[in-house]
């Protein structure tokens, strides 16, 4: 990360258009670890404020990040995340006038870095029956896959589909579910985020040697072929401990240590019951990935079968 930025300012001091220069300074050290430390605690702790105001940092950050090949793979980790900024930022859009609200609009200024500024923006907290109302807006699949058809797929997966498809039903996994990978990566094999997941599927360190895979002295979390395996026999075993794709997939991106604790200590086995104490990133997470299968394969994803064997 330290690499990266160090090169990203230089190409940018020395590549980017007057227009880009004049419009926008590149981060200092700090600014540049404090984006990627909000983008994190935004996402755990369910701040759609935070969400909202970090909504054009978050453009302006894949711009950057593109204008090297070396930024691509945390580029293809940041651009599919745009869309739970936003949608949060839909949401609070549509609390009707007069509630307590955010009103992130107009925050990119001239010269401005990609972490916002230390003042705090005009803001309250959300009311209680706001956030209820934001909540259900951003859990609705329907909302998602509106959002979905505003984009095309991404133009890695079409030569990625077939071998993918092959090794989930190969693991008795429904094979609309590689489409997951379009939501955790855009398809890029070596996409990498800040916290250490990596590959077509974001899998972690720990978890992925838990399932097989070799981290040294290649990774092989990079491999294709490798990481589409290891993510279809995670989601089964998920499935098979959770009972339900909602509840695996609640599992695959918030842990199925926290998954499984809410479940016990709310008495019920079912996405809806524990939702709402989930991180914000895991509430639009799961209807999310049941929307883009939905959208690019043009079924009932509440139909998917479960997993074989």
């Amino acid at each position: 990360m330290g690499d990266l930025f160090e090169l990203g300012r230089l190409l940018f001091e020395t590549f980017a258009p007057e227009e880009i220069l004049r419009e926008y300074r590149f981060p200092t050290t700090e600014e540049w670890n404090q984006f990627w430390r909000s983008i994190d605690a935004a996402s755990e702790t369910g701040n759609l404020e935070e969400l909202a105001w970090i909504l054009p940092e978050a453009r302006v950050a894949v711009g950057l990040l593109r204008q090297h090949e070396l930024g691509e793979f945390l580029a293809d980790w940041l651009e599919p995340r745009l869309a739970y900024l936003e949608m949060a930022h839909r949401a609070l859009a549509a609390i009707p006038e007069g509630r307590e609200r955010v009103r992130p609009e107009g925050l990119r200024q001239p010269g401005a870095g990609l972490a916002p500024p230390s003042r705090d923006p005009v803001r309250a907290p959300l009311s209680a029956p706001a956030r209820q109302q934001t909540g259900a807006f951003l859990r609705f699949q329907r909302n998602w896959e509106e959002e979905v058809r505003k984009h095309p797929p991404p133009p890695r997966a079409a030569s990625l589909l077939p071998r993918l498809k092959r090794i989930f039903r190969e693991e008795g996994v429904p094979e609309e579910l590689v489409w997951l990978a379009e939501v955790e990566s855009s398809f890029n094999p070596r996409a990498r985020s800040p916290a250490g997941a990596r590959g077509l599927f974001q899998l972690m360190p720990a978890t992925a040697e838990g399932l097989g895979l070799r981290l040294r002295p290649l990774d092989q979390r990079d491999n294709p072929e490798a990481n589409a395996r290891a993510a279809a026999r995670y989601l089964k075993s998920l499935y098979n401990r959770f009972g339900s794709w909602e509840l695996a997939l609640a599992a695959y991106n918030a842990g199925q240590g926290r998954v499984g604790r809410l479940l016990q200590a709310g008495g019920r086995r079912d996405f809806s019951a524990i939702a709402g104490t989930l991180p914000a990133e895991t509430q639009m997470f799961v209807p999310r990935v049941l929307a883009t299968v939905a959208v690019r394969e043009g079924i009932d994803s509440s139909r998917l079968p479960p997993p074989r064997g």
